[in-house]
């Protein structure tokens, strides 16, 4: 049923869940996961004379492919795991990469905040879900 998970990674995992729990479907199910970083370069105020393909070429050749923690959890449960590594806004880019692999899961981590704080900050996890036709499972961060 799952044969294809994808599970957006960070540069600095607070939190392993969501990958754990990727694994662990792709593992049940006899599929393979993806580990998806996105680099935004709205992330990192930059100024430089670099042209727009320049800048994403140097957010590519940064990323040093966070997903090793997740290449570890697949190779535990002999589980294929491939990288993806994309430039953009984070949900728009979860999506478009979830529809050109055809995953059939997205597993995501989110940090559930609720009030206030939630419509001031806007969440990843939330626009992925408005977004994305394919299924989203939500892991709850661990604070």
């Amino acid at each position: 049923m799952f044969e294809t998970i994808l599970v957006p990674t960070k540069r600095r995992a607070e939190d392993d869940a969501a990958e754990r729990r990727a694994v662990d479907i792709a593992a049940i199910h006899g599929g393979e996961v993806v580990g998806l970083f996105v680099a935004d370069p709205r992330a990192t105020p930059v100024s430089t004379k670099l042209s727009a393909e320049e800048v994403k070429e140097a957010f590519l050749e940064d990323t040093d492919h966070p997903a090793t923690t997740l290449e570890d959890l697949a190779e535990e449960r002999d589980v294929p795991v491939s990288r993806a590594t994309r430039v953009g806004r984070p949900a728009s880019e979860i999506v478009a990469c979830a529809e050109a692999i055809g995953a059939d899961l997205v597993v995501m981590d989110t940090h559930a905040r609720s009030g206030l704080k939630r419509h001031l900050l806007g969440s990843t996890t939330e626009r992925t879900l408005r977004q994305s036709d394919v299924p989203v499972l939500c892991i709850p961060v661990s604070e």
